[in-house]
């Protein structure tokens, strides 16, 4: 038994009704937003009752619900009896609502369920997205700087190498990993610096575009490692300074073989 299930009591929410007049014109979309944004949170079925309901003809919301929201859940109510001059409209849909959500309600918990899969899979894709963008801007940014000193052949060669080890430190920043410099050194003597870019960049007229295509070569390198890692590591282990060098020297390793 998990810890929500143990602390589960009858005052806990278990399915949320989002009520809209069936006469509206228009209903506010960020609060069906954050309707849907709480119920994947805390995985709570919830559906969108039409209240008020005294005509069998589709509504300007209802058609607009069913066609900007086909896999939400709607229904019709009219919780009491609404008299008019020409009759009375007997209430209906209160305990139909009530009974599909208790008979339906697993089937229900386990779309929500689903439904909050897909969310952190699109939100963990666009955090990747993010991040490879943000890479590229950064290993663009410290290419342009080798650029410029490499200016002086040969002499070069040591500010080139240390604005790899900033560069590998600012790109762990960007994934979310603490990089210190001790450890963007060692991985930087131990790892990258064999590049056979390094002689090249001695050769006047070659210098500087070399000096650029090593340290994108040295960032595009290292960061594929860092995504790797980051792809298969939880967000508490991507604290764990230990084990994400260990996992960046492992993967390092498997791509010289």
């Amino acid at each position: 038994m998990t810890n929500a299930q143990r602390k589960a009591d009858d005052k806990d929410i278990t399915i949320v009704w989002l009520c809209i007049n069936h006469r509206s014109h228009r209903f506010e979309k960020y609060e069906l937003a954050v309707v849907n944004k709480m119920s994947i949170k805390h995985e709570i079925p919830f559906s969108i009752l039409l209240t008020k309901c005294i005509s069998n003809d589709e509504s300007i919301i209802e058609e607009q619900l069913r066609t900007e929201y086909p896999q939400i859940d709607v229904k019709r109510i009219l919780a009491e009896d609404y008299c008019t001059r020409v009759g009375k409209f007997a209430a209906y849909g209160v305990e139909e609502a009530l009974d599909s959500a208790i008979c339906n309600y697993n089937s229900s918990k386990v779309e929500v369920l689903e439904l909050k899969l897909d969310y952190l899979r699109t939100e963990r894709e666009k955090k990747i997205e993010n991040i490879k963008e943000k890479g590229k801007n950064c290993i663009e940014k410290y290419g342009k700087k080798a650029g410029k000193i490499g200016v002086l052949p040969g002499g070069c060669i040591p500010f080139v190498h240390g604005i790899c080890i900033s560069m590998m430190m600012e790109l762990g920043k960007i994934v979310g990993i603490n990089v210190s410099k001790d450890f963007a050194s060692d991985i930087f003597a131990n790892a990258i610096v064999g590049i056979i870019l390094t002689p090249l960049m001695v050769v006047p007229g070659l210098s500087t575009i070399m000096a650029e295509a090593y340290v994108e070569t040295v960032g595009e390198d290292y960061f594929d490692v860092l995504l790797a890692v980051i792809e298969r590591s939880t967000d508490e282990e991507l604290k764990d300074n230990d084990i994400v060098s260990k996992r960046i020297k492992n993967e390092l390793k498997k791509r010289k073989k």
